[in-house]
């Protein structure tokens, strides 16, 4: 016998895993009444639980233990048993308001579970029943900035609705907002011991972009209510126009951890995947070089930088293209297209691009390594600008007069020189003679003082691109350009180039300070005003 029972219960695979719902009875408590507070949960082991949590100002009045209850199911070949267990505490309120259980945490032998802070209304008075009512449910009411959550508005009543209007929508100030398609079929629902059917109105995912208290405006719909019974005797009802709006919400939304905050965050908040697609690696010289980041996951896609793969003076960097499409409830896909143009030969080595994101759930950073492939560009042969160029044959004097002859032509003076003086000065002649004069004058002007082509071709980028305000992207294209070295990182060239050191230092706290503020929604603003003096100097010192 005693072998048989070991038999059956080595049948019984019990695992770790466990979760529990808390509810109250009556949803809304009233002041000096004592209300329930149950505890449902679902285990798969043997384990007693451990319940802890901070009333939050409530007095808890008495516990006592609701029963369990065992179901088993035969799953190939073997029996998963799974106990539920019901405990009840009773609560107390002393004022009106509401209250948050903190640090909501069940034990069970070697694993804890909790829940985020759970919600208590309380009332000065018991509410009387209403025949309807519009409410807005947000999954969460703490977050951080740039983490997604939904608000969903439901119409509670318990009386005939004839007709419907959506008269304002809220604003959502503050927020990011996604808007869902909603699935408007009633369903049967209790709320403070009343039946209600509860129909879905309006559904949004808000991603926070400000630190502090939002709120969550209200939605306003005109009903159409029918109440009583009309006195014809045919249960026809008395129709009245009425307005349905429902109380706004305060949403908690604080910073990310600074603590451990990685130069790299990419603001995104929840796991997301990241995938480089670059079609190929070898390209001629004019040839377009297009590659695609796809990024998955559930943060706010739409307020992501574009992070910069690739840099190089003879690079010609387009603006890229991005989409973003939802993919399932929670998640979403962005795409970014970039596109190059290189001018010339060059080769752009690999290297790994780390990109980090926040998990709330875990309370830690992920950062996730890019593998970038080497790009290689052939053809295009060498720069215009230092191409040797092919001298012209000189004609000899001999040759020229040959010509002339067998044309039977005379050789003109550019003046005119060969016609009779006039007694006047044309006025003519005399304007060419001056627009010569000029000419030579801006010649020698530009042979003396104009600056060679390359440090043209920059001063005009600083212009037309830095003067107004550097950012992470242009001060990297503008420092590739002035020191073209496809092997060495940028940082790694200028600290190579002979150049002063308060330049050096300069354009390298510039660098990182740009870096960090490009990938830190927390940091400074990511545009800094340039010292036009620096920028002088480090070209003054590359000639």
């Amino acid at each position: 016998m005693k072998g048989f029972l070991l038999l059956i219960a080595s049948l019984f695979i019990f695992s770790a895993n466990a979760e529990f719902d808390v509810a109250f009875r009556p949803e809304r408590a009233v002041v000096d009444e004592i209300f329930e507070m149950d505890i449902t949960i679902q285990v798969q082991n043997n384990d007693e639980p451990f319940i802890s949590f901070d009333p939050g100002g409530l007095v808890v009045e008495g516990r006592r233990n609701a029963g369990v209850s065992f179901t088993t199911q035969l799953i190939n070949g073997q029996f998963t048993s799974q106990k539920t267990m019901r405990v009840t505490y009773q609560l107390r309120a002393n004022r009106a308001g509401t209250f948050y259980l903190r640090d909501f945490t069940i034990t069970m032998g070697q694993q804890k579970i909790s829940k985020d802070n759970v919600r208590v209304i309380v009332l000065r008075e018991a509410e009387k029943p209403k025949d309807y009512l519009l409410e807005a449910l947000p999954s969460k009411e703490r977050v951080y900035k740039g983490e997604g959550f939904f608000v969903d508005y439901y119409l509670y009543t318990r009386v005939p609705i004839y007709a419907q209007e959506l008269k304002e929508y809220p604003k959502l100030n503050g927020f990011l907002k996604r808007f869902k398609n909603v699935d408007e079929s009633p369903e049967r629902v209790e709320r403070g011991g009343i039946i209600y059917q509860r129909s879905k109105k309006y559904s949004a995912k808000l991603f926070p972009e400000k630190i502090g208290q939002l709120t969550i405006d209200a939605l306003k719909l005109q009903l159409g209510v029918g109440f009583g019974a009309n006195s014809t005797g045919f249960g026809m009802r008395d129709i009245r126009n009425v307005t349905a709006m429902s109380a706004p919400v305060t949403i908690e939304v604080s910073e990310v951890p600074s603590e451990n905050l990685p130069t790299t965050f990419t603001g995104l908040i929840g796991d997301h995947n990241f995938n480089l697609i670059v079609s190929k690696t070898k390209y001629l010289a004019n040839e377009p070089i297009e590659l695609k980041l796809e990024v998955i996951g559930p943060g706010m896609l739409e307020k992501m930088d574009d992070p910069v793969f690739y840099s190089h003076p003879d690079l010609e960097t387009f603006d890229t293209k991005s989409e973003v499409q939802e993919i399932s409830n929670d998640r979403s896909r962005k795409i970014i297209e970039y596109t190059y143009l290189p001018r010339a030969s060059l080769q752009i080595a690999a290297r790994k691009l780390e990109l980090a994101v926040y998990l709330p759930e875990k309370n830690q950073f992920k950062t996730i390594s890019l593998d970038i492939p080497e790009i290689e560009v052939v053809g295009g042969g060498a720069n215009p600008a230092t191409r040797p160029r092919t001298p012209l044959e000189p004609v000899s004097e001999p040759v020229v007069a040959e010509i002339i002859a067998k044309k039977e032509l005379a050789p003109i003076s550019p003046f005119d020189l060969t016609q009779k003086r006039s007694d006047y000065i044309n006025p003519i002649r005399l304007l060419l003679i001056i627009a010569l004069g000029l000419f030579v004058i801006a010649l020698i002007s530009n042979m003396n003082f104009r600056r060679n082509d390359h440090q043209d071709e920059l001063w005009d980028f600083y212009r037309k691109h830095l003067s107004k305000g550097i950012s992470y992207k242009g001060l990297l294209l503008f420092l590739s350009r002035a020191i073209p070295d496809s092997s060495l990182d940028v940082e790694e060239a200028l600290m190579q180039k002979n150049i002063p050191t308060e330049v050096r230092d300069y354009l390298l706290d510039l660098l990182r300070t740009l870096r960090q503020t490009t990938y830190s929604p927390a940091a400074a603003p990511r545009v800094i005003k340039p010292k036009k003096q620096m920028f002088k100097r480090l070209l003054t010192n590359l000639k």
